[in-house]
């Protein structure tokens, strides 16, 4: 056993030595096993308990585990929170509200104590029951899959690891241990109780299943270990389409490009959907099959504009080509595009540094020609800085916002135009952004629109005698 826990630790949980872990301690026999075998191998711990105020015994059982931790010598954090009271405003079962509260608080610990992990107790049969609950919900292969003994990235911490090194000993191994060391577990009554979902899994289902196969615990969590190293693959690919795929990220709202999204495989989309709807609800688990084919159905066959109610208070809206996930409460953003007002004509001296509405900043200065000049100007990464051919200019150079009809020669167009209303929509640039996005014009021609295009006319060529460099950022 000893050597056994050893290997997970260092090999499945990748866990040091010299940094703290955060161990989620119930009191029952699974956390009092994990604390007692980290603690024996010398991992640095701060013990964690969540009181859910959901038992009479509730306080009593708080006070067994801080105990505990004080004659281990190891810091103790308790907490409280009315997981009843949560889950009824949530809309949540107790099991689902307990446990996102418990999770939460957990983190918050490891972000307090710059821990690099949460450990918490869940064994080999606590897998096979979740495996049960995602094959009976119509699960896909990642619920298939179970839980994993290291999660990095995870709902709670994108670098603070969920660890669970007793995903490979069964209950019967733990009982034994508590046992023989004389532990003293809080026993949780409410484990026998049949009107929670897993207890009846537990203690009706999988003891019928066994009827049928007396190793179907064992060839479930096989199941699972061999899923997990297929699914491990076929992340790596959503992975790589998400990044080719997503415009704008934040915790608030997704933004994807459509044209992109629709010519990817039924199996990649369905992924790039889940993984988006739990980046914005953390920790939500019951995602069902009818959201996800109600999500692509949307993209194939959706108008010009429209919205559609997906899930948790998440809607899906369409902006021309842009597909955005996001609250009900929360509307398209535009902060992330430079916006001035629609009035506005600011003229831009050179050299010059001049702020603008809503936090940019806009600046010109003359460049030389030299021997580099080039290699730089095609090495430079950032959208909003661009190289025009002074010579070609009618200044001042004026910032405006758009006129209706107006048209634009972009470069690599050979000279021909575009309405600039079609090249926004093309740029993928939001509805809401266009009427009070900047453009650089010199007398009735759009020199450059920031961020995307500079003009045809204007671009630098090698007999350009005079250069300038325009420069849009935002004010710090």
């Amino acid at each position: 056993m000893n050597q056994k826990i050893a290997a997970i630790l260092d090999h499945s949980c990748i866990l040091k030595k010299d940094q703290k872990i955060i161990v989620g301690v119930s009191g029952g026999a699974d956390s009092l096993f994990l604390l007692d075998c980290l603690h024996q191998y010398g991992y640095p711990l701060v013990v964690g308990h969540l009181d859910h105020m959901l038992r009479p015994e509730s306080n009593e059982e708080a006070e067994n585990v801080r105990c505990t931790a004080k004659q281990l010598g190891l810091v103790f954090v308790g907490g409280k929170e009315n997981v009843s009271q949560y889950a009824e405003q949530q809309h949540f079962s107790l099991e689902e509200a307990a446990r996102e509260m418990r999770y939460r608080f957990l983190f918050s610990l490891a972000k307090q104590y710059g821990a690099q992990a949460v450990a918490v107790g869940h064994n080999a049969d606590d897998q096979v029951e979740t495996i049960l609950m995602h094959l009976l919900r119509g699960a896909g292969l990642s619920g298939l899959r179970g839980m994993a003994f290291r999660s990095s990235p995870n709902p709670w911490s994108e670098i603070i690891a969920l660890v669970r090194p007793l995903l490979g000993i069964w209950r019967s191994e733990i009982e034994a241990y508590i046992s023989e060391k004389k532990l003293q577990p809080n026993i949780d009554l409410s484990n026998f109780d049949s009107k929670y979902y897993r207890n009846r899994l537990r203690h009706e289902l999988i003891p019928y299943l066994e009827k049928f196969n007396p190793g179907i615990r064992q060839r479930l969590w096989q199941m699972a270990d061999i899923l997990h190293e297929d699914d491990e693959i076929i992340q790596e690919i959503v992975e790589s389409q998400w990044k080719k795929i997503i415009l704008h990220e934040s915790k608030d709202y997704l933004a994807f490009d459509l044209d992109k999204l629709k010519k990817q495989a039924s199996g990649i989309q369905r992924r790039i959907f889940r993984k988006s709807i739990q980046k914005l609800r953390p920790g939500m688990r019951n995602l069902d099959y009818a959201a996800i084919t109600r999500a692509q159905k949307f993209i194939e066959e959706f108008s010009k504009s429209g919205e559609i109610d997906l899930i948790a208070n998440l809607r899906l809206a369409l902006d021309n080509n842009i597909l955005w996930l996001l609250d009900w409460n929360t509307t398209i953003p535009v902060e992330n595009y430079p916006q001035i007002n629609s009035n506005d004509e600011i003229k831009i001296p050179i050299p010059a540094q001049i702020k603008i509405t809503k936090g940019w900043i806009i600046k010109s200065q003359p460049i030389e020609m030299d021997e580099g000049f080039f290699r730089r100007m095609r090495g430079n990464e950032d959208p909003f800085m661009t190289w025009i051919d002074a010579d070609k200019l009618d200044l001042p150079l004026v910032i405006r916002t758009r006129q209706k009809g107006e048209r634009f020669y972009p470069f690599g167009m050979q000279g021909k135009s575009i309405k600039l209303s079609d090249f926004m929509i093309n740029k993928k640039i939001p509805r809401q952004a266009r009427e009070k996005f900047p453009l650089i014009v010199s007398g009735d021609e759009i020199v450059w629109v920031p961020g995307f295009q500079v003009g045809h006319k204007y671009c630098v060529q090698s007999d350009t005698k005079e250069i300038i460099r325009l420069n849009l950022f935002r004010e710090e």
